[in-house]
C-alpha cells in the first residue's frame, strides 16, 4: 500500500512538473507574439507616431513632423508628409512619401539595410551663409569643429527618388538662388 501511495506521489509530481513546463513554454509563446504584433501595431498609432517623434526631436536640432506613419513586418515602412525645419531657418526639408522595405534581421548585427526605398517629391532648402560669415563663424566656435559629425550606418540601399528639388541660397550681401531639380534617380546601390 505504501509503495502505491509513493508511486502515485511520484507521478503527481510529473504530471505537476510537466504542467508547469508546459504552462510556462506557453506564457514564453505568448509573449515572443506579442511583441511580434504588438511593436508594429503600437507604432502605428497615433499614440506610438507620438512617442517616435518626441523621440527624434529631442534628439535634433529643430522640428520633425509627419502625418502619417505605418510599420509592418511584411509589408515595411511608410512615412507620409514628413518635414523637418532647423531651429535656424537654415535647413528645411519637406517629403510627400519614405516608402522602404529594410531587412530587419540585419539590424541585430548593427547594420541598416533599407532594401527597396522610394522617396516621392523631396523639397529642400538650405541658407548657406557667405564665406565671409563663415570664416567670422569659425574663428568663434572653434569647439565644434572638433567633435565628429554624425554618421548613419546605412549598410546597403536601394534608392529611388521621384520628383525631387532642392534650393542653395547664399545669404550674402546680395543674396542669390541656386535650384537643382531631379525629375527621376534611380540608383545608390
Amino acid at each position: 500500500m505504501c509503495d502505491k501511495m509513493q508511486a502515485q506521489d511520484t507521478a503527481n509530481r510529473k504530471g505537476r512538473g510537466v504542467r508547469i513546463l508546459k504552462l510556462g513554454l506557453m506564457a514564453v509563446v505568448c509573449i515572443v507574439l506579442l511583441l511580434f504584433f504588438g511593436v508594429p501595431l503600437f507604432l502605428s498609432s497615433s499614440f506610438g507616431t507620438g512617442f517616435l517623434l518626441d523621440q527624434i526631436n529631442s534628439s535634433v536640432d529643430g522640428q520633425v513632423q509627419m502625418d502619417g506613419f505605418s510599420i509592418g513586418w511584411f509589408k515595411g515602412i511608410k512615412l507620409t508628409g514628413l518635414s523637418y525645419a532647423d531651429t535656424a531657418g537654415n535647413t528645411s526639408v519637406k517629403v510627400r512619401r519614405i516608402e522602404t522595405r529594410p531587412k530587419y534581421i540585419s539590424l541585430l548585427g548593427g547594420k541598416v539595410k533599407l532594401g527597396k526605398t522610394v522617396i516621392d517629391q523631396p523639397r529642400i532648402h538650405l541658407k548657406v551663409p557667405a564665406e565671409q560669415d563663415i570664416a567670422e563663424e569659425a574663428k568663434t566656435s572653434s569647439a565644434k569643429l572638433d567633435a565628429p559629425p554624425p554618421v548613419f550606418p546605412v549598410n546597403q540601399v536601394d534608392l529611388e527618388l521621384v520628383n525631387g528639388s532642392v534650393t542653395v541660397e547664399l545669404t550674402a550681401a546680395i543674396p542669390q538662388r541656386k535650384a537643382v531639380l531631379c525629375r527621376y534617380f534611380y540608383g545608390c546601390r
